[in-house]
């Protein structure tokens, strides 16, 4: 509900949207884009959070804002809400990723592993925590390439192109097969990945050919229009007839593919105009620039 981005040749950013914790800087709500507090001075990365913000600034260091009920601040769960942004100091600087999802944040450190923060009612941090505890999810002890977060779930791209769940595995998305409702693990049938990205309960990652492929639920074809249910298998997503795709985007319960032709596609949810059109979920929709 609200989003933040960087004015690179002033070297500051703006934020707008709902801001009742504080996650814009300011405990009012805005329209248009506010200009953030100084306090981060060079911002390279937003990270948003339902209710609360996280920073990477030049020199690497990570700076959040807002609620922090869960500790999504990296400070002891609970506690008055904070516009103004704060340092994490136990992560210091080098720092080269963030990603977050609803009450919680991952990024990827200075020596390419994973560290986790915030809620983790469902292990979506990787171990069952609370307060100023910072996670180290199992099976990210290796060179990560890219970290994203869902509902209660989170991915990490490894450098050999493979990827690795944590958290929440109800509706399969964790993707693998495993009778917990809460684990971690890699996802079976996917090699050669170079860019993943998680929805509310689902994931999708896109291969070195061009091919996407999605995994967990499909309440609203999050899968692809060809798909009828949820499922732990990665399932590919038929993307409009030669093309291939070159980044991936998921949001809530839809997901948007750039295509090398310079156009979108997008599938999911349509019921609040998210694909771009009025037509049914169960078609991949061409976006013209």
């Amino acid at each position: 509900l609200h989003g933040c981005y960087r004015d690179s040749a002033a070297d500051k950013y703006y934020c707008w949207g709902a801001s009742w914790d504080g996650q814009t800087t300011t405990k009012q709500n805005h329209t248009p884009p506010v200009q953030g507090n100084s306090n981060v001075s060079k911002p390279k990365a937003f990270a948003a959070g339902h209710d609360h913000t996280c920073a990477l600034d030049k020199d690497g260091t990570i700076w959040c804002w807002g609620s922090n009920y869960y500790g999504q601040l990296g400070k002891t769960a609970g506690g008055a809400t904070q516009a103004v942004p704060s340092d994490i100091e136990i992560l210091g600087s080098g720092n080269k990723a963030l990603a977050a999802c609803s009450h919680a944040s991952c990024a990827i450190r200075g020596d390419e592993t994973v560290v986790c923060w915030g809620d983790d009612s469902e292990l979506q941090i990787g171990t069952k925590s609370s307060g100023t505890s910072f996670s180290y999810p199992a099976g990210t002890d290796t060179r990560v390439l890219a970290v994203t977060l869902g509902g209660r779930h989170g991915c990490a791209l490894k450098k050999d192109g493979k990827v690795i769940c944590w958290g929440d595995h109800n509706d399969g998305r964790l993707g693998m097969p495993s009778p917990s409702s809460t684990g971690y693990g890699e996802v079976i049938n996917l090699t050669n990945i170079k860019a993943i990205s998680a929805g509310w309960r689902f994931t999708c990652a896109l291969d070195s050919d061009g091919k996407v492929f999605c995994w967990g639920g499909n309440g609203h074809h999050e899968l692809g229009p060809q798909a009828t249910r949820s499922t732990y298998v990665p399932t590919q997503v038929p993307l409009p007839t030669g093309t291939k795709a070159t980044k991936i985007a998921a949001g809530w319960n839809h997901v948007c593919a750039l295509l090398d032709d310079d156009r979108l596609a997008c599938w999911g949810s349509t019921g609040l105009g998210q694909l771009g059109s009025g037509a049914p979920a169960r078609e991949v929709h061409r976006i013209l620039p």
